[in-house]
């Protein structure tokens, strides 16, 4: 049982960002937000029957690494503590309405810790299936030093009717850990879906995020890593396909504070029929952030007419003892390359599927584990529909780009 410090600390947290949300007016869309995050589907009926039904599923936990609900741990003794200095430290409500009332009204909170040292040898998998129109889910992860872990994250609805998802992901990644965290979102196309994850790495951790976005009516996230110690690292890898009239708005940030830091983002993506993007990156490198790079990359293919993206990399660099570079760009499928495929015997979807593939296999050296990687590969091959080829992520005949 939870001590009784531990309860009121939490019933106040939750009181404090109830207030904040009934006083809040819903933030105006900002300029280059392609949509405005509704909460129109947001109901606190669905809701309750969401943690009712319990539906989150912890598919694999690694020996010695901990993932229990926040208020089991905060029963121990020794997590309260970690857990009263972390949870809505890193990300505050910051007089946000959205923010607010996900910490007034989430339930599915999950504690991950990794102990000093744990290497897990496999994968922490989890598994969410939303069958209401309303969910809130927050991960708090602390990796002690020195210690390694892989986290998937899968969530998936089929809701068509107006509904309203928000996850967020609280990482604290100590000295010399490294984080690589997969978040796998496939939504049905009622859902607006609100994604907050941010990391902060102390001196030599690694944080690597992999996120993937299929499905919902608007997507918008928010994905960021801030380096604040010296030899702190991140990898930011982004994969989306819109499909539709779903709309995404997608923001990559590293902030990089300490010394000798390196960032590298990458966001690639698909747009068809009539869907829209926004991708946004920024690569901040402060004036104490000596000898460090940081790099970013967007691209964006548009499967027809209809589809319309953007991209926006951006950086902000306050020391001249840095390497930094960004580049971006959208467009349309080759008609030359196209021919060509075509030329070679393929008919014209099986053509189309190819310059896609060869979009996406770029990012295979970058996705953690194997299985993670055919997840992915399988998702793209359904919107594709392609689920009865064999191979997707292969390697190239030699000497031919088809991206």
């Amino acid at each position: 049982m939870m001590t009784k410090n531990s309860i009121a600390w939490l019933e106040e947290k939750r009181r404090s960002a109830r207030a904040s949300a009934e006083t809040l007016a819903e933030p105006l869309r900002a300029k280059q937000e392609i949509s405005t995050l509704s909460l129109d589907g947001f109901s606190l009926p669905a809701l309750k029957t969401h943690v009712s039904e319990h539906l989150r599923q912890i598919v694999h936990i690694p020996q010695s690494i901990v993932c229990i609900p926040l208020e089991e741990a905060l029963s121990n003794r020794h997590y309260a503590p970690l857990i009263q200095s972390t949870f809505g430290s890193i990300i505050s409500i910051d007089n946000n309405k959205h923010h607010a009332l996900h910490y007034a009204h989430v339930c599915d909170i999950l504690f991950i810790y990794v102990p000093r040292g744990v290497e897990a040898q496999e994968p922490l998998h989890i598994k969410k299936i939303l069958t209401t129109t309303t969910g809130l889910s927050h991960i708090l992860l602390i990796a002690e030093p020195l210690s390694k872990l892989i986290i998937m994250d899968e969530q998936e609805s089929t809701q068509t009717r107006r509904g309203y998802v928000s996850t967020f992901v609280e990482a604290l990644v100590k000295e010399g850990a490294d984080v690589q965290f997969v978040g796998i979102h496939n939504h049905g196309t009622g859902i607006d879906h609100h994604c907050i994850k941010k990391a902060d790495v102390k001196k030599d951790g690694k944080m690597n995020w992999v996120e993937a976005y299929f499905g919902s009516n608007y997507t918008r996230s928010t994905v960021t890593a801030t380096l604040h110690e010296d030899g702190g690292s991140s990898i930011n890898t982004t994969v989306f396909f819109a499909e539709g009239i779903s709309k995404y708005d997608i923001m990559a940030r590293t902030i990089q504070i300490g010394k000798h830091t390196y960032a590298d983002m990458n966001t690639i993506g698909v747009v068809d029929n009539n869907a829209k993007s926004m991708c946004r990156g920024l690569i901040k490198i402060a004036q104490p952030s000596f000898g460090s790079s940081g790099h970013q990359k967007i691209k964006t293919l548009l499967m027809n007419k209809n589809a319309q993206a953007n991209a926006i990399p951006s950086m902000e660099i306050d020391n001249f003892d840095v390497r930094a570079t960004h580049e971006s760009s959208v467009g349309q499928i080759s008609k030359d390359k196209l021919f060509y495929l075509m030329s070679r015997g393929l008919d014209e979807h099986h053509a189309t599927m190819k310059i896609v593939e060869g979009y996406f296999t770029q990012l295979t050296t970058l996705i953690p584990h194997k299985d993670v990687e055919q997840k992915i590969a399988g998702l793209i091959r359904q919107k594709l529909g392609a689920e009865d080829e064999e191979v997707f992520f292969e390697e190239h005949e030699k000497g031919v780009s088809y991206a």
